[in-house]
């Protein structure tokens, strides 16, 4: 399985550990977000790391709906830390390159001015106020930080 081949020692520590899990549901009950958006299903997505069925979830937006509250973690009776699955599914997607097209069109605009969205309308703004204008921070270090990314 090729899938099986690519998974680094963070994962592999991470499947370890969920085989706790007996799909009680109290992650999702306790979840803000499966509570506000139907998509987001964390004892499905266990359940597929369970299966070691990994490939649908990375890339896929689903992973990206968490907010890392840890609520799943701290109510699980199993101390199962489905929120570090979801970031290593998430830092997956990254080093794959499989992102959502939204998040590389905020990563392409970081690239090119620093900001997630363009600035020059604002900066017009503060011109008329008699304000300074914002000005990027040092293009070269987001670069870098984004090299690799997209």
């Amino acid at each position: 399985m090729g899938e099986r081949e690519h998974l680094n020692g963070a994962i592999t520590q991470i499947l370890r550990e969920i085989k706790r899990c007996y799909q009680c549901g109290t992650c999702v009950s306790s979840c803000p977000v499966a509570k506000h958006e139907g998509r987001y299903n964390p004892r499905r997505i266990l359940r597929r790391a369970q299966l070691e069925n990994l490939e649908p979830l990375i890339g896929s937006d689903v992973i990206w709906l968490c907010t890392t509250c840890y609520t799943c973690v701290d109510r699980c009776p199993q101390n199962v830390g489905t929120a570090n699955l979801i970031l290593e599914l998430r830092r997956m997607s990254v080093r794959g390159r499989k992102l959502p097209e939204g998040f590389i069109k905020i990563i392409e605009e970081l690239k090119k001015d620093g900001y997630i969205y363009p600035i020059d309308s604002i900066n017009r703004r503060r011109e008329r106020m008699g304000l300074p204008p914002i000005v990027v921070g040092k293009k070269e270090e987001f670069e870098k930080i984004l090299e690799g990314i997209i």
